[in-house]
């Protein structure tokens, strides 16, 4: 008997998360499900008292309630807030991602990276909400937030001149986060390879609400429970 089989042989209750375009998954233990969806605080299991609506629930697509605007050049462009917040003094940090109010790709976790920078926290925090983006969403325009002026100077000007350097400086050393700056830049190389547009812009306004909202984010990710590496398989 194969496992989803048994799945189907269970009495239940069935807990089914949708948190993907690519499909859903269904448990038949709570705590597992709760597990998939940890640093995701607004992606809940759906349950389930048989394997029929179990089914109908991950066939069905899921809605995706995010944030929309047109930039200067007239693009529609679906927007996501990322910043990160440090503890000075333990050396963590926490990152926030998110999409809009009560949008199941909210994002919030700790990274438990001893001594890390500002820079690099929030590149990590970037890093994050592009994995999402390829992992749970269809969109395929993107506006990606950020209060930060030198996070916003980190993924244009540094990252393109890094680039062309094969992300080496001019001893040929390896430059600082250049383990990001690449795997940042491959992630959208891979999108706009298929028509994806990404921008970055800078939020001027501090009382803007994505902003307070990803703030809010960041610093629960401090005290979230361990957030695993994006480098993790």
């Amino acid at each position: 008997m194969n496992s989803y089989e048994k799945y189907r042989m269970h009495p239940g209750p069935y807990y089914t998360v949708h948190i993907s375009h690519e499909g859903a998954q269904t448990y038949t233990d709570l705590k597992e499900a709760q597990k998939v969806v940890m640093n995701y605080p607004d992606s809940h299991p759906e349950v389930h008292t048989t394997w029929a609506e179990a089914d109908e629930y991950r066939e069905s697509a899921p809605k995706w309630e995010g944030l929309y605007t047109v930039d200067e050049d007239g693009q529609h462009r679906y927007v996501v807030y990322v910043t990160a917040r440090r503890d000075l003094d333990y050396g963590v940090g926490g990152i926030g991602v998110w999409f809009g109010e009560n949008n199941p790709c909210n994002f919030t976790g700790p990274l438990e990276e001893c001594g890390i920078s500002q820079k690099r926290a929030e590149l990590f925090a970037v890093y994050q909400a592009l994995q999402i983006i390829d992992q749970r969403s269809r969109l395929e325009k993107w506006q990606i937030r950020l209060n930060s002026k030198p996070a916003i100077r980190s993924l244009t000007t540094e990252l393109e001149e890094t680039r062309k350097n094969h992300w080496k400086n001019d001893e040929g050393q390896l430059v600082p986060n250049a383990d990001l700056y690449f795997s940042i830049n491959r992630w959208i190389f891979k999108r706009t390879f298929y028509g994806d547009i990404f921008s970055f812009k800078h939020v001027c306004n501090p009382l803007e609400d994505g902003n307070r909202q990803v703030l809010l984010l960041a610093e629960r990710g401090l005290d979230e429970p361990l957030y695993v590496s994006p480098y993790d398989d």
